[in-house]
């Protein structure tokens, strides 16, 4: 399959500019940030601004996944894809590439288990997931969450 335009300005923009994450709709980039974490990409999803688009993320776990299916991702491309990421986007038939697979996402410490993955693990849906996360975030995200609807 080949990926859509809108995919590789995504890709490409990763990339070039070694960022976190890209956001494209219709040929526009809407978001891009070399920010660590989940937590620009929550902010999104509580925005609506993942509605019909694409992205680019360095990392695609369990715990992205289900922000970008609740969020209502077109299409998403790993540079690092989890197999529980890979299971929710094709679960939520959302279509997706990756150049790495991962058995899963580690803390940045590669100790144990990335936190965001931890506390999702045992979700088993999007919107669980969702809820989870933004819970957790609202105790120590520096900016208001807004709630929406999923």
């Amino acid at each position: 399959m080949k990926d859509s335009p809108d995919i590789e300005i995504a890709k490409r923009r990763l990339r070039e500019k070694t960022l976190s994450f890209v956001l494209v709709k219709e040929g526009t980039i809407l978001y891009e940030t070399a920010e660590k974490g989940i937590l620009p990409l929550l902010r999104l999803t509580e925005q609506g601004m993942l509605k019909g688009a694409s992205i680019a993320d360095k990392i695609v776990g369990k715990a992205a996944a289900q922000l970008m299916c609740c969020g209502g991702i077109k299409e998403v491309y790993g540079e690092t894809l989890s197999q529980d990421g890979k299971q929710v986007l094709q679960q939520e038939k959302i279509p997706f590439t990756y150049h790495h697979l991962v058995e899963m996402i580690l803390n940045r410490t590669e100790t144990d288990r990335c936190p965001m993955e931890k506390l999702v693990q045992k979700t088993t849906s999007p919107p669980e997931g969702f809820l989870i996360l933004r819970d957790f975030w609202k105790e120590k995200a520096p900016a208001p969450m807004k709630t929406i609807d999923i």
